[in-house]
């Protein structure tokens, strides 16, 4: 990000790539991504995934989901119960819908200021419940 309050924030690993839903292709400066890689964070807002973090589904998962096994299921969108490619869960959908490196290197997240104020929501949703 090159604007607001934390534009040239860096992180330090990675990029690893582990899947990029969007369909940029990671760049790797260094042949090791675990190694001391700092780089700015990339934020890109998917709009493919932004009907997946919305009321309707957090509802749907508080609602229409009584015990653990499911709920756990839907919030994480387990291919063992629900279509992957359809739905990618609540969880996951926070993270792809931020996009960037949240979205597509899990080992950089935690380096985002963003992913706490996710994790935050997922810890109130299972309050809630």
């Amino acid at each position: 990000m090159k604007e607001g309050p934390f534009s040239y924030m860096t992180v330090n690993l990675g990029p690893v790539g582990v899947h990029n839903i969007i369909g940029l292709q990671p760049v790797f400066p260094n042949s090791d991504s675990f190694a001391f890689n700092p780089r700015c964070l990339k934020h890109d807002i998917n709009p493919f995934e932004t009907h997946l973090w919305t009321y309707r589904w957090i509802l749907d998962l508080l609602v229409n989901y009584t015990d653990i096994e499911m709920f756990q299921a839907r919030m994480q969108s387990d291919s063992r119960y629900f279509d992957t490619s359809v739905f990618t869960g609540v969880h996951t959908g926070g993270y792809n819908t931020i996009g960037g490196d949240p979205g597509g290197d899990l080992y950089v997240s935690p380096g985002d200021s963003a992913f706490y104020l996710h994790h935050a929501n997922i810890d109130r949703v299972w309050a809630t419940w």
